[in-house]
């Protein structure tokens, strides 16, 4: 699974739950707005809606202070982002589709 390892900075946007990336690592998790993004730190994950713009500077994440919280790091620490599956997709990817076969 493709992820991206980047610096984290403050919003000054107090609303939790979206958060906003560079650009390149948009496109690079093949991303449209508003999709889901799992942001990690060790044993701790959160689940994000991404948005990217030309303001975010580049290798950077700018997130809400209660999803900092949440995740428990600061200003300056690296996370690690990945496109968010859900476990019926990620049982998809792993089990094998059997098709009808007509006799």
């Amino acid at each position: 699974m493709t992820s991206v390892e980047l610096e984290v900075k403050k919003s000054k946007i107090k609303r939790e739950g979206k958060t906003r990336i560079c650009k390149d690592a948009f496109e690079n998790l093949n991303l449209e707005p508003g999709d889901e993004i799992v942001v990690s730190k060790g044993e701790e994950s959160v689940v994000l809606s991404a948005f990217t713009d030309e303001l975010v500077e580049e290798k950077t994440i700018h997130m809400r202070k209660k999803d900092l919280t949440r995740l428990e790091v600061d200003p300056a620490d690296t996370v690690s982002v990945e496109p968010y599956h859900s476990i019926s997709e990620k049982l998809k990817e792993k089990l094998p589709i059997s098709e009808d076969e007509e006799d």
